[in-house]
Formats: structure tokens, C-alpha cells, sequence
């Protein structure tokens, strides 16, 4: 992609696939050029309209902006800058659907990555921003992404399922829809279609700001398949992204010395657990109990095994 004014140049990719399957990835490479330019395009969007330097920007800049920072990375200081944003944009134009799914989007997250001072009113305040949302624009994709979001904080994974699935529907393009329904498949107990899901997500959005996150959420999957080596390759992958500074020490790391641990690799779970340890000083099993991704059955009985090897590993109780 160039612009077509100055001829510089904005973004490119490579695909690399045997000739004989192209007809099965048509579908997936216009998703990942769709994905990518609206990433690119928002950011491009963005950094021109901070450039231009308006003295009272409208609630299309700002929210523009604040969507540009969520693409950027994920951490803490990102979402609140964004949020900031989102909220200058409905102080403009309170209808401004897509601030309204910002402050719903930077809310949830913030909560569900550990973010939050306050997390009852950041949901709170996610949820009627949805409310609003959807009563305005029933079809709103992002709208219906921070329902399942909230679903998912309410331990109520079908219902968020159902809501990802609408999501995907809407836009089959929507690279997180997809990461958040195969995260609901696997807190249902079935690893093998969150699998599914997840690298759906990735061949769409290759580099998303999420991308550490949903590499890990595969790892876990393999984890309780009982493929443990495999698990370790995709969450020694996922630790090395999701320890960055700014990235919350991520129940995916404990997984990885679990991993490591039953897949004959002892010394290694021992030095992964320091790192562990060194980034959460209080982790316990019992702290990690306490935050389990779900409480259904299946999900439970195969989450076992973690903990049976974190104690093995010297992870106290």
C-alpha cells in the first residue's frame, strides 16, 4: 500500500503457501490484508490528525486516536491514554458509537488483565457503554466483542460464546472475535476446538498487539491435551512477548513451567518457576485456584495436572 499523494510507501506483506491450496486460503488472505489495513490505516489516520495539529479536535480524532493506541500495544498506559481519549470524544458528541465501544473495549480489558484501581466501576461503566452501543447500533461489532468480554468476567462462557460467535458473523475478518471465541471453547473444557479458533486469529492478525496472549491461550490448549512438549514451544513463545515491561505476569507463565516439568524437563521448570516467582512473589496454588480462567467441570478436571506439577516443581500450596 502507498499513498497516493506523495507515492511513500505504508504498508506490505508476504504470503508463502503451496499453489494447489490457494482456493482454501483465499478466504484467510483477504481477511489478513482487511485486518492489517485497518490496523495501518487507523494508525495512519491517526498520526495525521495529531499532525495537523487541531486546536479543538472533533470525536471522529479523538477516537480515532484512542483506537490508534489499543493497536499499538497492549499495556496498561496505552488503554488508560486511549480511554482518556474515548472519553473526551463522547464529551463531543455523546453518540459517538465507536468511543462508546473504546471505553467498553479499554474498561473490560483493563479488568481482565489485572489493570484496574477500580474494577467495579470500570465494568460498571463498560457495561452501560454497551448498553448504549447496541441500542444505537444493534450490528456493532466491537459492541458485541465487550458483551462476551463481559460474559467471560462473569463466568458465564456459553453466553460469551454465543456473543463471539455473533461477532465472527458479522465481521469474519475480526481477528480478536475469533482469539476470544476459541478462549471460551477452552474454559468449556474442549482444548481442540479453542485451538482451532486461536490459530484462526493468528493467520488473520499475525502481528496483533494480543498476539502473546493468544499463543499462550494455544499452549494451555496443548497443555490440557496432554501434549506437553508442544505446550511448551507455543508458551515459551507467548512468556518471552507477555514479559515485556508493561505486560502483566500472565497465568500463562505458570503453565509454562507446568509444562516444562511434564515433559521431562525438570531443571528448565525449575528455572522457569524463579522467573515466575521473581515477577510474582505471592504466587501460590491456591492464589492460582483462585483465579482460574473457569469453573466448569471439564475445565477443572483438566486443569488438575497444572497444579500436580507446579507442586512437583516446588510451587508452595
Amino acid at each position: 500500500m502507498v499513498d497516493a499523494g506523495t507515492g511513500a510507501h505504508l504498508w506490505a506483506d508476504r504470503f508463502e503457501l503451496e499453489r494447489e491450496r490457494l482456493p482454501a486460503w483465499q478466504n484467510d488472505i483477504v481477511g489478513r490484508i482487511a485486518t492489517a489495513l485497518n490496523y495501518r490505516l487507523t494508525k495512519i489516520e491517526s498520526e495525521r490528525t495529531f499532525r495537523e495539529g487541531r486546536d479543538s479536535p472533533d470525536a471522529y480524532d479523538l477516537t480515532t486516536r484512542g483506537w490508534a493506541m489499543i493497536y499499538t500495544a497492549k499495556t496498561s498506559g496505552n488503554y488508560e491514554a486511549a480511554r482518556v481519549l474515548f472519553k473526551q470524544a463522547l464529551e463531543r458528541d455523546p453518540r459517538a458509537v465507536n468511543a462508546m465501544a473504546g471505553i467498553g473495549w479499554s474498561s473490560t480489558v483493563s479488568v481482565l488483565n489485572g489493570w484496574s484501581a477500580a474494577p467495579a466501576e470500570d465494568i460498571a461503566r463498560a457495561e452501560a457503554a454497551v448498553i448504549q452501543l447496541l441500542a444505537i447500533d444493534p450490528n456493532h461489532v466491537v459492541g458485541h466483542h465487550v458483551r462476551g468480554f463481559l460474559l467471560r468476567r462473569q463466568r458465564h462462557p456459553e453466553a460469551a460464546r454465543d456473543a463471539f460467535r455473533t461477532v465472527v458473523a458479522l465481521n469474519p475478518n475480526f481477528a480478536p472475535g475469533y482469539a476470544q471465541l476459541g478462549v471460551t471453547e477452552l474454559e468449556l473444557g474442549r482444548p481442540e476446538e479453542a485451538i482451532k479458533s486461536l490459530e484462526h486469529a493468528i493467520r488473520l492478525s499475525p502481528r496483533d498487539p494480543s498476539i502473546g496472549h493468544w499463543l499462550g491461550f494455544i499452549g494451555v490448549a496443548e497443555f490440557h491435551l496432554g501434549r506437553h512438549a508442544e505446550a511448551t514451544i507455543w508458551l515459551a513463545r507467548a512468556v518471552q512477548i507477555n514479559m515485556d515491561p508493561g505486560t502483566p505476569t500472565s497465568v500463562q507463565h505458570a503453565y509454562f513451567v507446568g509444562a516444562l516439568a511434564l515433559a521431562g524437563r525438570p531443571d528448565e521448570a525449575r528455572a522457569a518457576l524463579v522467573d515466575f516467582r521473581r515477577a510474582k512473589p505471592s504466587a501460590t496454588i491456591a492464589g492460582l485456584r483462585a483465579v482460574a480462567f473457569s469453573k466448569e467441570a471439564a475445565f477443572v478436571a483438566q486443569q488438575e495436572r497444572l497444579y500436580e506439577s507446579l507442586r512437583i516443581t516446588g510451587l508452595p500450596e
